[in-house]
């Protein structure tokens, strides 16, 4: 994992994002953020439609009401992060740590949760995500 990053820098690469998402696109640059430490950010209320968080660092980020739609988590540590109100729809969750977070009903709408760890309190959710029967053998509760 890469040092700390800059909140300046993040706020460029935030706003290209959101180029990119306005312009359907074709302008700007989608959110690609792999293996960097975005450790207690705050992403709330934010349009992160799409973004790239594989394997970053994601420790206490706030991602309260933000539209993490298609957003891949995957092998991210969101140990103690806040996606309470977070759309999750489509979101790969594959390998994420979820440990001491808070989430959103959400998660049963997202595609892949293989091997993930979860708050115990994210059960019921989860027994009624669809793919729960694909899933439950290696995704570890805690």
């Amino acid at each position: 994992m890469n040092t700390k990053m800059n909140s300046d820098v993040l706020e460029e690469i935030l706003a290209e994002h959101k180029r990119w998402l306005l312009s359907n696109s074709k302008e700007g640059e989608r959110l690609n953020l792999p293996r960097e430490d975005l450790s207690n950010m705050d992403f709330s209320g934010m349009n992160l439609s799409g973004a790239n968080f594989s394997s970053a660092g994601l420790t206490g980020a706030d991602f309260r009401g933000a539209n993490l739609f298609d957003v891949n988590f995957y092998c991210a540590n969101l140990t103690g992060a806040n996606l309470s109100d977070a759309n999750l729809t489509d979101a790969q969750l594959s390998g994420a740590n979820f440990t001491g977070a808070k989430l959103s009903p959400s998660i049963r709408h997202c595609w892949n949760f293989h091997h993930a760890t979860f708050p115990a309190d994210a059960l019921p959710w989860l027994i009624l995500h669809p793919k729960w029967g694909d899933n439950k053998d290696t995704v570890r509760i805690v």
